[in-house]
Protein backbone atom coordinates (compact mmCIF):
# COMPACT_ATOMS: atom_id res chain seq x y z
CA UNK A 1 0.00 0.00 0.00
CA UNK A 2 1.02 3.48 -0.79
CA UNK A 3 1.77 6.11 1.70
CA UNK A 4 0.28 8.90 -0.53
CA UNK A 5 -3.17 6.62 -0.57
CA UNK A 6 -2.87 5.50 3.50
CA UNK A 7 -2.36 9.94 3.75
CA UNK A 8 -5.28 10.37 1.88
CA UNK A 9 -7.28 8.07 3.56
CA UNK A 10 -7.04 9.23 6.79
CA UNK A 11 -7.38 13.01 6.34
CA UNK A 12 -10.91 12.20 4.06
CA UNK A 13 -11.80 10.06 7.56
CA UNK A 14 -10.64 12.83 9.72
CA UNK A 15 -12.54 15.75 7.81
CA UNK A 16 -15.53 13.52 8.19
CA UNK A 17 -14.99 13.20 12.00
CA UNK A 18 -14.71 17.07 11.85
CA UNK A 19 -18.02 17.12 9.62
CA UNK A 20 -19.99 15.42 12.18
CA UNK A 21 -18.65 16.98 15.66
CA UNK A 22 -19.67 19.97 13.61
CA UNK A 23 -23.43 18.86 13.58
CA UNK A 24 -22.83 18.39 16.98
CA UNK A 25 -22.17 21.71 17.74
CA UNK A 26 -25.34 22.28 15.81
CA UNK A 27 -27.19 20.77 17.55
CA UNK A 28 -25.94 21.84 20.62
CA UNK A 29 -25.95 25.51 19.64
CA UNK A 30 -29.58 25.94 17.58
CA UNK A 31 -32.80 27.00 19.39
CA UNK A 32 -35.48 24.68 17.18
CA UNK A 33 -35.77 21.47 15.87
CA UNK A 34 -36.05 22.80 12.39
CA UNK A 35 -32.66 24.79 12.86
CA UNK A 36 -31.41 22.01 14.38
CA UNK A 37 -31.76 19.02 12.08
CA UNK A 38 -30.85 20.84 8.97
CA UNK A 39 -27.47 21.39 10.71
CA UNK A 40 -27.30 17.48 11.84
CA UNK A 41 -28.74 16.35 7.90
CA UNK A 42 -26.07 18.51 6.16
CA UNK A 43 -23.15 17.69 8.52
CA UNK A 44 -23.73 13.81 9.66
CA UNK A 45 -24.48 13.40 5.05
CA UNK A 46 -20.89 14.96 4.36
CA UNK A 47 -19.57 13.61 7.39
CA UNK A 48 -20.79 10.16 6.86
CA UNK A 49 -20.04 10.42 3.03
CA UNK A 50 -16.38 11.25 3.51
CA UNK A 51 -15.42 8.96 6.00
CA UNK A 52 -16.71 6.54 3.93
CA UNK A 53 -14.60 7.44 0.98
CA UNK A 54 -11.62 7.88 3.33
CA UNK A 55 -12.19 3.87 4.00
CA UNK A 56 -12.52 3.03 0.22
CA UNK A 57 -9.66 4.93 -0.49
CA UNK A 58 -7.44 3.39 2.42
CA UNK A 59 -8.76 -0.09 1.77
CA UNK A 60 -8.56 -0.45 -2.22
CA UNK A 61 -10.47 -3.52 -2.89
CA UNK A 62 -13.13 -3.72 -5.44
CA UNK A 63 -15.49 -5.73 -3.31
CA UNK A 64 -15.38 -3.44 -0.50
CA UNK A 65 -15.70 -0.32 -3.09
CA UNK A 66 -19.02 -1.85 -4.36
CA UNK A 67 -20.13 -2.14 -0.65
CA UNK A 68 -19.11 1.23 0.18
CA UNK A 69 -20.82 2.55 -2.88
CA UNK A 70 -24.16 1.09 -1.70
CA UNK A 71 -23.45 2.78 1.97
CA UNK A 72 -23.07 6.42 0.47
CA UNK A 73 -25.94 5.95 -1.90
CA UNK A 74 -28.29 4.60 1.67
CA UNK A 75 -26.73 7.50 3.48
CA UNK A 76 -27.68 9.88 0.23
CA UNK A 77 -31.28 8.83 0.23
CA UNK A 78 -32.30 8.30 4.03
CA UNK A 79 -30.60 11.13 5.86
CA UNK A 80 -32.13 13.55 3.88
CA UNK A 81 -35.66 12.03 3.88
CA UNK A 82 -35.90 10.85 7.74
CA UNK A 83 -35.17 14.77 8.69
CA UNK A 84 -37.92 15.54 5.89
CA UNK A 85 -40.15 13.48 7.46
CA UNK A 86 -39.35 14.76 10.84
CA UNK A 87 -39.98 18.15 10.23
CA UNK A 88 -43.29 17.60 8.78
CA UNK A 89 -44.34 15.84 11.85
CA UNK A 90 -42.89 18.34 14.28
CA UNK A 91 -44.42 21.51 11.82
CA UNK A 92 -48.38 19.13 12.16
CA UNK A 93 -47.68 18.91 15.73
CA UNK A 94 -47.02 22.68 16.45
CA UNK A 95 -43.53 21.78 17.62
CA UNK A 96 -42.15 25.18 19.22
CA UNK A 97 -40.62 27.27 16.31
CA UNK A 98 -37.75 30.14 17.11
CA UNK A 99 -38.98 33.38 16.44
CA UNK A 100 -36.70 35.97 16.96
CA UNK A 101 -37.40 39.45 18.77
CA UNK A 102 -35.81 42.65 18.44
CA UNK A 103 -33.63 42.39 21.27
CA UNK A 104 -32.47 39.09 19.88
CA UNK A 105 -29.98 40.87 17.15
CA UNK A 106 -28.39 43.09 19.81
CA UNK A 107 -27.23 40.13 21.51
Amino acid sequence: MNNWTELLGACLVFLGSVFICLGVLGVWRFPDLFCRAHALTKSMTLGIVLSLCGMWVYLIDQGIGLKIMIAIVFQFLTIPIASHIIGLISLEKKIYQFKPDSNYEQQ
